[in-house]
């Protein structure tokens, strides 16, 4: 196909003498001829040329002013009567592909002049296409890099300067990119102090065969700490050395949050782990102490001195029994008898204590929220709660200041935290206790919780308070988070599930019914020997048929052999749990008694244990409290007989 050309020429003789060297080549050219540049511009509207060639001065104008629309992509070549060089240079700027002089010889070298200027025309093109190609690109990684979270940026190694950094960079670094690019060492001065010299090695000289991984904390112009990660990458000049780092830091604070909270949620629970199996056995210790003690009162009743000495080891083992008390609770694995409640009502009774508490120096502020604040939880839980967050408070302000209670109602959306923790979302009743006290420092705060941490004086606190509290909060599926600092004072904020429709529970005072025994039979499974012996003993004396059994599958093997009225046993045992017992002692008896003892609840949900049995007792009790729990099991079997007797 031949080429398309046009000619803009305004001069016959011209024209005749660029057709007579063309029009000998039909095959290889195709000419149009036109006068004048409204001409051509009328030619070019219609048709796309291989090549224009053009004299530089026709009379409406200059043969350049083509591309001045077009722009260099417009392959024109330009002839002129006069090679000026200054024409010349002013030219081939405006972007023609070539000046030619007009003479006989260039007129007969046209065909050379259109082959020269089509090449240069086809390196003009491929030159256009390759930088709208790299414009293209730069767009696209533009939008990428602007539209990440993480901020992409250039290092210049030479100057030791920022040369480029994405949008996101005044978002994580909290500063404008400019202020960055302007001032080297502005980056740097945002670094925490501490992780400085991690940075400046991680910015050193690069490793041109490998990238680099570091992590470190800035600080923001508000004040934000915030933790970055970032991965860098060397880029490697003509002569093969890095001479550029490329880099992409990353906000990973909310991550980190997350993962010490949940570090910080690990450690609790094995430490609760810890602490419920320390109290378990300590448990079993105490109910032999306790129990042989008070044995011993009873024989003894008339030897003062030996009443009065098994009196104090009662009341020591009473007071150790405390302390397992609330390592069950840290442990969250407490016996209790959670019920509905009204948190506002919890606290109005408890003011009075609490402001005695206090003591005069200090001043008690309630602010309850005007609406029923109801939760499920125990009331001597929820009671020692405030107290122990008062205590709290209390010991932090050793010269006086303000205590502040307050409740009210919290809705928590899908994804919002709760002190960088993730809370399920719904409805709760938020309790709140702050003080004006001295405050924390955050390796204290960290540690808070840990059963036994404390940073008072040696016997001036036990280190179980605030992780008693704590494991009452989770027990209750609760949530709880402390904010501190060194002379802020310090504020505990509590979510408890809300629920709705129930007035304030209020606990009758109880009453304490006389010690009464009984003739049925007790199938005693206990494998702790010292507690078996004890109870053996004690209820044999009430006048109950005793079996014991060191276990679960003793016990099962004892029960065939005879009618049972009651199954008394222990919840942790080996070879079978008191659990798993219950269940096939039911289907041996379906109309007797069970009975659970624990201090220590680590198998399954209580519910569980609550399904197969007529009673839980918590660990350690008196034989008083277990023997009377016993004789209310049995007379409701033998009420709810009797009704079943009467109806038939």
């Amino acid at each position: 196909m031949p080429l398309e050309l046009l000619l803009l020429e305004d001069d016959p003789a011209h024209v005749e003498l660029c057709r007579r060297v063309l029009d000998r080549r039909p095959d290889e050219y195709r000419v149009s001829v036109v006068d004048s540049l409204a001409a051509a511009r009328l030619w070019l509207g219609a048709h796309a040329p291989d090549l224009i060639l053009a004299d530089l001065r026709v009379p409406d104008g200059s043969a350049t002013e083509l591309l001045e629309r077009a722009g260099p992509a417009l392959p024109v070549v330009v002839m002129t009567s006069q090679g000026d060089q200054d024409r010349a240079v002013a030219a081939m700027r405006a972007g023609v592909l070539d000046y030619v002089v007009k003479s006989p010889e260039m007129f007969r070298s046209l065909p050379e002049i259109i082959a020269r200027a089509l090449r240069s025309a086809r390196h003009v093109r491929d030159r256009l296409a390759a930088e709208a190609s790299l414009r293209e690109s730069e767009e696209r990684f533009r939008q990428l890099a602007d539209h990440i979270d993480a901020v992409f940026w250039l290092y210049e190694i030479a100057g030791g300067r920022l040369i480029y950094a994405s949008a996101a960079w005044e978002r994580v670094f909290g500063a404008p990119v400019a202020e960055a690019l302007a001032d080297p060492g502005t980056r740097r001065a945002r670094v925490h102090p501490d992780d400085r010299a991690e940075f400046d090695q991680h910015l050193g000289t690069p490793d041109p065969d490998r990238p680099r991984s570091a992590s470190y904390r800035i600080v923001t112009p508000g004040g934000l700490v915030r933790w970055i990660e970032e991965r860098t990458f060397p880029i490697l000049g003509p002569g093969g050395g890095a001479h550029r780092v490329a880099g992409l830091a990353t906000d990973v604070t909310a991550r980190r949050t997350l993962e010490a909270a949940l570090q910080h949620a690990q450690r609790l629970d094995a430490l609760g782990r810890l602490a419920g199996g320390i109290a378990h056995d300590f448990n079993n210790m105490l109910g032999v102490i306790n129990g042989y003690a008070a044995v011993l009162m009873e024989l003894r009743r008339g030897d003062e001195t030996v009443v009065q000495y098994a009196g104090e080891i009662h009341s020591a083992g009473e007071r150790a029994a405390g302390l397992t008390r609330q390592l069950l609770a840290f442990s969250r694995n407490q016996v209790i008898a959670p019920v509905r409640l009204d948190l506002n009502q919890v606290l109005t009774n408890l003011h009075r204590m609490l402001a005695r508490m206090l003591g005069s120096g200090a001043e008690l502020v309630y602010r309850l929220g005007p609406e029923a604040s109801e939760v499920r939880g125990d009331v001597g839980q929820m009671e020692q709660v405030a107290m122990n967050l008062v205590v709290n408070a209390r010991d932090a302000m050793p010269g006086g200041g303000r205590v502040t209670v307050a409740t009210a109602h919290t809705d928590l959306l899908p994804g919002e935290g709760f002190g960088g923790a993730a809370v399920p979302p719904g409805a709760y009743v938020q309790l709140t206790v702050e003080d004006t006290g001295c405050g924390m420092t955050p390796d204290v705060v960290a540690r808070i919780f840990e059963p036994f941490f404390t940073t008072k004086e040696v016997g001036k606190g036990t280190g179980l308070g605030l992780a008693t509290v704590y494991g009452i909060v989770k027990q209750a599926e609760g949530h709880i988070q402390v904010q501190s600092a060194p002379g802020t004072g310090t504020r505990f904020d509590i979510l408890f599930p809300r629920v709705g429709g129930l007035k304030a529970h209020c606990d009758a005072p109880p009453v304490v019914p006389a010690l009464r025994g009984g003739s049925e039979v007790i199938l005693l499974a206990e494998d702790d020997a010292q507690v078996r012996g004890l109870l053996h003993r004690a209820l044999t004396d009430l006048g109950y048929t005793v079996i014991p059994a060191t276990d679960g599958e003793e016990a099962l093997t004892a029960a065939r052999g005879g009618s049972i009225d009651l199954l008394l046993s222990d919840v942790q045992m080996p070879r079978m749990t008191g659990s798993a017992l219950a269940q096939h002692f039911r289907r041996l008896y379906p109309t007797a008694c069970v009975v659970l003892m624990s201090g220590y609840i680590a198998e399954g949900p209580r519910e569980q244990l609550t399904a197969v049995s007529d009673a839980l007792v918590p660990k350690p009790f008196t034989t008083f409290s277990l023997a009377n729990r016993i004789r209310e099991v049995l007379d409701r079997r033998g009420r709810a007989r009797e009704v079943g007797s009467g109806n038939r």
